[in-house]
This record gives structure tokens, C-alpha cells and sequence, in this order.
């Protein structure tokens, strides 16, 4: 037969071990309730809101390249944002690499047809191009004195007409149709006077009538 207070005491120390069994389980809900009974969050990581890539591609709704933004491998690297027509070919663009920075439009056939340049050494010049990417018209501003250059151009290499300024005068020249020098103009500080090179004949003026006839020549 069972002592009773055997029985009791076994009883007792039952109750106790249920007792810190429930608080512990109590406790562990109450830990793992906390964050959200206190309304934390769990922190997220911040966002960069950078874009970062090596180049950026637009299509329209056709799928034809319109804007590219990266480096231009077919001219020395050059990163720039270029522009396409609709039919895919690039019709302006603005650019920089180590040389110098740009502006430039483009005709048919990726043709460049007019550029603005800026180079380190600070000289500027807008340049007009034909189709055939020759210089027929040339504007720049160029070296420590600011010399301001205007050239026409005739297709051929070199420049067909230039006037030119800067701080120590003015200097204007003209060229035949072979491109060689046949008159200068310099009245200038260091160097004043005109030069005319008559080896193929004294240039002159011819006075035209409104039909288009000669009614005078100098000389």
C-alpha cells in the first residue's frame, strides 16, 4: 500500500516542475511577441538609387535603336549620348573623351555634317561639313591671344578664303582654284602691308552689270 505522504511529496514536486515548465513557455511567447507587440520593424537595407551600367539602350515601339548612351568604339572610345532617326541612322550626338569634348549633327549615310569642339588646351571651333565630309566652312577661336579664325573652304584640302583676328591684328588671304595663295591682306603691328603673289598672272576686280557683264577690271 501507498504511503500518503510519499504519495504527496511526489505530488508537490510534480506541481513545481509544471509551474517553471508553464513560465518558461510563458516567457519564450512573451520574448518572440515583443517586436510586434512594440510595432519594430525589421530594418531594410538602403536602397542606392543610382543606375549603374556601361551603356543605356532605347528602342521605340518598332524595336529600332533610338538613343545610346555609352562608348562609341569606332571613335576612340568616345562616351557620349547619340541620337537615331527613324530609320536607324545616328542624326546627332554629344560626346567627350581625352581630348576634347563635342557636339556633332549628322546627314545621310552617318555622314558628320557640323561639329562644336572644345579641346583641353581651351580652343573652340564649329566646323560645317559636305557630304563628303570635306571642310567648306570653319569658325574658331583658338591659343593665348584669342585668335578668331573664319575660313572658307573649297572641297580641297586647306582653306579657300581665311580672315583672322586677334590681339595683335587683323589678317585676310585669298586662293585661287589650284588652292595657292594669290592675295593677303595683313595690316597688322608686326607685320603690315599686302602681299600678292602674280606668278600666274595679277589678280584683279571684275565689275559686273546686272546681267551679268563684264563693264570693268582691276587692273
Amino acid at each position: 500500500m501507498i504511503n500518503n505522504e510519499c504519495l504527496g511529496g511526489r505530488v508537490e514536486r510534480l506541481e513545481k516542475q509544471n509551474w517553471w515548465m508553464r513560465t518558461a513557455v510563458i516567457a519564450a511567447l512573451a520574448l518572440a511577441a515583443l517586436p510586434w507587440a512594440l510595432g519594430a520593424k525589421k530594418e531594410e537595407p538602403e536602397k542606392d538609387p543610382t543606375l549603374r551600367g556601361q551603356r543605356i539602350v532605347l528602342l521605340d515601339a518598332a524595336g529600332k535603336l533610338r538613343v545610346f548612351i555609352g562608348a562609341d568604339e569606332d571613335r576612340d572610345g568616345r562616351i557620349g549620348i547619340y541620337l537615331y532617326d527613324q530609320l536607324g541612322q545616328r542624326s546627332a550626338a554629344m560626346y567627350v573623351n581625352n581630348q576634347q569634348s563635342g557636339l556633332s549633327l549628322y546627314g545621310q549615310n552617318n555622314t558628320e555634317r557640323a561639329s562644336l569642339q572644345l579641346d583641353g588646351q581651351g580652343d573652340l571651333g564649329l566646323r560645317f561639313y559636305d557630304q563628303e565630309k570635306a571642310e567648306r566652312l570653319g569658325l574658331s577661336v583658338t591659343g593665348p591671344a584669342n585668335m578668331t579664325t573664319i575660313s572658307l573652304g573649297n572641297g580641297d584640302a586647306g582653306s579657300h578664303a581665311r580672315l583672322r583676328a586677334d590681339e595683335d591684328g587683323s589678317y585676310f588671304l585669298l586662293r585661287n582654284a589650284t588652292n595657292d595663295a594669290r592675295i593677303q591682306l595683313m595690316p597688322s603691328r608686326s607685320d603690315p602691308g599686302i602681299k600678292v603673289d602674280a606668278s600666274a598672272g595679277l589678280p584683279g576686280v571684275v565689275v559686273l552689270d546686272p546681267q551679268g557683264e563684264v563693264t570693268g577690271r582691276l587692273p
